[in-house]
């Protein structure tokens, strides 16, 4: 069993007890701007404590598929590959740290299981830099409005003490290093598990898997002969949350645009993908008012040869969708209004060189009927 300890590949970006407060203390900060500080502490407390339990989570996981594959090439009598696994896993027993990324050359089996990993570390970090920078954009917003809100009977050394807590934020080393990592985006994520970090902020990446469906009418051959799997990541850092109060009201609002990117894994199980086939993905939204669902747009992937027993990752750039929502409060009660849409599903289309139609999924099941024969041409 791997010893609780921390995580060697986290911890000085994102677990040092040094990175929870992110400026020095300001003298004679207002009441108000205690509370903002402490949300925002807590915010960032949360997504690392995430974190980590994910990132104890993805360790096991990764030694317990280390003992399966050992034990599958043991049954299989594959001496050689079985002791390049075994020594892997007898390395990070050892030093608990994760696979170079082109340490594994064979098998193939274990070349994919360190990749998708080192995919789900990276998921894992780029979803606490997401929430570390919103976390800290909050903060500096509410500092703003704070600010601007006691200008006028303000003393002036108040006014310089929340600047200079603004100046302390913006300079600190830990939220400059968020703010990149969330530039960079998730990368290539794995597709064999889920991977989502909440903050309880409302602010949330995530990794999923999409449970496709088939046509009923589909050849066993097909079925037996591909195998597709689609993982979507949901980006929400984009999403812009503003707070107002007043005597008797307040008034909470959010808007931005929310990405949704697409990424298949095709494998050849008992078929072959001939080169110059295509994957072609159609996404379908539904809009927030009326709930009604339509076509959004399309994008495809040209595909190299897939041999039986591989494999094959496409990334797509996806869709970004617009949406807003805002709540007001007062004595009379609560108005919540909100316009946009969201991602509602899609269909892969997996078609050879000339542009015939080998196998098609789709998510979810009600889009069945919005599977064409002319993938991509509407």
């Amino acid at each position: 069993m791997i010893a609780r300890r921390p995580i060697q590949w986290l911890a000085a970006a994102c677990l040092a007890a040094a990175a929870l407060g992110a400026t020095k203390r300001g003298p004679d900060l207002p009441r108000e701007a205690e509370v903002y500080r402490a949300e925002y502490e807590a915010a960032v407390k949360s997504s690392d404590d995430a974190t980590q339990r994910l990132m104890q989570g993805l360790e096991l996981t990764y030694a317990d598929r280390l003992r399966q594959l050992q034990y599958l090439l043991q049954y299989a009598g594959r001496l050689r590959e079985l002791m390049a696994v075994y020594d892997e896993a007898r390395r990070f027993q050892a030093r608990h740290a994760p696979p170079a990324p082109t340490a594994a050359t064979e098998p193939a089996e274990l070349k994919l299981l360190a990749e998708e990993h080192l995919r789900s570390l990276r998921a894992a970090q780029y979803s606490n830099d997401v929430c570390v920078t919103r976390a800290a954009a909050i903060y500096v917003q509410n500092l703003a409005i704070l600010r601007r809100s006691m200008a006028e009977r303000a003393d002036p050394d108040m006014l310089l003490a929340l600047d200079a807590e603004r100046d302390g934020l913006l300079t600190n080393t830990r939220i400059r290093k968020a703010v990149a990592g969330s530039l960079a985006g998730p990368g290539s994520l794995t597709n064999q598990a889920a991977v989502a970090v909440d903050t309880g902020s409302g602010v949330e990446v995530s990794d999923r898997i999409l449970r496709m469906y088939g046509p009923g009418n589909e050849d066993v051959a097909v079925v037996m002969g591909y195998t597709i799997s689609v993982g979507l990541t949901e980006d929400t850092s984009r999403v812009r949350e503003r707070l107002s109060e007043g005597a008797k009201t307040s008034a909470k609002s959010q808007d931005g645009a929310v990405g949704y990117q697409v990424r298949i894994n095709i494998g050849g199980r008992n078929s072959e993908v001939p080169p110059g086939s295509r994957l072609v993905v159609e996404y379908f939204s539904r809009s927030l008012t009326d709930n009604s669902k339509k076509y959004h747009s399309s994008e495809q992937s040209v595909l190299p040869g897939i041999g039986r027993g591989e494999s094959y990752t496409a990334e797509f750039k996806g869709i970004s969708l617009y949406r807003s929502e805002s709540v007001s409060t007062s004595t009379r009660g609560s108005i919540r209004s909100y316009s946009g849409d969201e991602f509602h599903g899609l269909t892969v289309s997996l078609l050879d060189p000339e542009g015939r139609v080998i196998m098609q999924r789709f998510h979810p099941q009600s889009l069945s009927r919005e599977v064409t024969d002319t993938p991509g041409i509407r």
